[in-house]
């Protein structure tokens, strides 16, 4: 049995609110989240570990979003081809206006998506800066490190085609003793990668 026109909606419409709470309730917790970076005087150890809590939790929210994307693309899917098979052009013109009334505002299922597409990219730029630094601290030359890195490490960094945050991010866990007093009170952000790295080869 075909379900009717209203009821149709009825449960897209059911569907499509249960999935978006989810969502928003997943965004919410990413909002509560601490994911910046770890204090410059964090020893290696600890910043192994908030590094491997950070990816290991980007991750799992990444996998949660990228579902509740899929169910949502499917359900706005479903309900636009529900929409088209409708015979009855008043009927079908009381669905489109169901339709854009839920759809068509902060919350609605196209901007969340959006939404939520935006999250994960945000979230795999620190998984990837996460990844980064836990690659380079694993290498066992890192711990031998006592002042600033050595020139040629440097110039690998520098000629990395990653972000500059994330070469600062590496450049600070290469730092120990005087080169890493040298830069305490730089933000990590972007701008101040240029100025670190002068700091660092200052005489």
């Amino acid at each position: 049995m075909v379900p009717r026109a209203g009821n149709m909606s009825s449960i897209i419409i059911r569907t499509a609110d249960q999935t978006k709470r989810r969502l928003c309730e997943v965004l919410n917790e990413i909002k509560r989240l601490n994911l910046d970076s770890v204090d410059q005087m964090t020893t290696t150890d600890e910043t192994i570990r908030l590094h491997q809590e950070r990816r290991r939790i980007t991750q799992e929210k990444i996998m949660h979003i990228q579902i509740y994307i899929g169910a949502l693309e499917s359900v706005n899917t479903e309900w636009k081809q529900f929409i088209q098979q409708i015979s009855v052009s008043t009927k079908r013109k009381e669905e489109e206006d169901g339709y854009l009334q839920i759809n068509d505002d902060e919350s609605g299922i196209t901007n969340l998506i959006l939404q939520a597409k935006q999250t994960v990219v945000i979230l795999k730029m620190y998984q990837n800066d996460s990844e980064f630094i836990l690659q380079r601290l694993n290498q066992p030359m890192v711990r031998e490190e006592t002042t600033q890195p050595k020139e040629p490490t440097q110039a690998a960094i520098h000629q990395q085609a990653i972000p500059d945050i994330h070469k600062l991010n590496y450049l600070i866990t290469c730092l120990k003793g005087d080169a890493l007093q040298a830069i305490r009170g730089y933000d990590i952000t972007p701008e101040n990668y240029s100025i670190v790295r002068n700091v660092l080869v200052a005489p």
